[in-house]
């Protein structure tokens, strides 16, 4: 497979700490993918990984199977955009700051300019080319820096908590423009966040939960904090406990995986059956082949349907039902 990229035996360390701990990971080109973890969990480290703004210790990265060193380390991090969770803008105008990597480039005057307002425009900013960057709001430098990476017109987007210091109406249109990034134009897109992923208009491809700096789970947005109890019997989040199907000694976390959770709509689960709850549908959307269903029942779980079963048990929004976690589909992390 012509993977975007293909990390092997990644290791970054600040100051002798690893932050960031990856055995294998590939990324296929046109994939959404949403990296999701607690903040500290290496995020933003593995986003500046893949944009080559750090160089890992240990392990090697190929990109469209190409091997990433100093002899052609700037010319793929011409291929990326990145936008970072605080982006700097320098003291000049809105124009002038999305040029200005364009400029540094090499590209002419004339397209400079014309991909600047197109990107301007991308971003709901028209007519603010002769603002100056420093007037603006938090909402709008993000949506500026954003304007910035998308005039370079790059093969990868990488956007680290791009949510932040927005209002909802910027972080939906930031949103929009991901989508249509990566739908329309078939690209890259990698975008991290500390919130649920549930909390998002997005739909990945896949989801990466991050934690302690290694990827603990693909797929898995069910990830919850808590504590072991009961000598090791149990663990409990802020609201719900998970009964362990054996004893565990530590742990700081609890991961579900989505498409194991059982769903019942019409019959109630046993009074006497574990990891069982009465929970509420509270969204849905389309996740690939399936349908994911959000269910808040003491916890904000989300549960991944196939259509079949979507079709057969006719579940809407809104809807009380019953929900089950097999033990199987249980893991402590520590």
């Amino acid at each position: 497979m012509n993977a975007a990229y293909h990390l092997k035996d990644v290791v970054f360390a600040y100051n002798r700490e690893p932050a960031l701990r990856v055995e294998s990971l590939v990324i296929g080109p046109g994939e959404l993918v949403a990296l999701y973890g607690p903040n500290g969990s290496g995020k933003t480290t593995l986003l500046h990984m893949l944009a080559f703004v750090l160089t890992p210790q240990a392990g090697e990265i190929l990109f469209f199977r190409e091997q990433v060193d100093k002899s052609n380390l700037l010319a793929m991090r011409r291929r990326i955009g990145l936008l970072p969770q605080n982006p700097y803008l320098f003291h000049s105008s809105v124009i002038a700051n999305v040029t200005w990597a364009l400029r540094i480039r090499g590209v002419d005057r004339s397209t400079r300019r014309k991909r600047a307002l197109q990107a301007l425009e991308w971003v709901g900013l028209p007519g603010f080319e002769h603002r100056h960057a420093r007037g603006l709001s938090g909402g709008e430098t993000q949506r500026v820096a954003l304007a910035r990476a998308l005039a370079l017109e790059p093969d990868i987007l990488l956007l680290d908590e791009p949510a932040s210091h927005m209002d909802r109406s910027s972080i939906r249109l930031v949103e929009e423009i991901v989508m249509q990034w990566n739908r329309a134009l078939g690209k890259t897109v990698v975008f991290s966040s500390h919130a649920r992923i549930q909390e998002h208009a997005l739909t990945p491809h896949r989801t990466l939960c991050l934690l302690y700096g290694r990827i603990v789970g693909q797929g898995s947005e069910n990830i919850f904090p808590g504590r072991i109890s009961d000598s090791g019997m149990s663990f409990e989040t802020e609201h719900i406990a998970f009964r362990l199907s054996r004893p565990v000694t530590s742990g700081d976390y609890l991961t579900v995986e989505p498409s194991r959770i059982m769903i019942s709509i019409d019959i109630p689960m046993p009074s006497d059956m574990v990891n069982a709850w009465r929970g509420r549908i509270v969204a849905m959307s389309e996740a690939g082949e399936g349908i994911r269903l959000d269910v808040e029942a003491g916890e904000r779980f989300s549960v991944l349907l196939t259509r079949e079963a979507y079709d057969r048990d006719r579940a809407f929004l809104g809807q009380t039902v019953w929900l089950r976690v097999p033990d199987d589909a249980i893991e402590v992390l520590s």
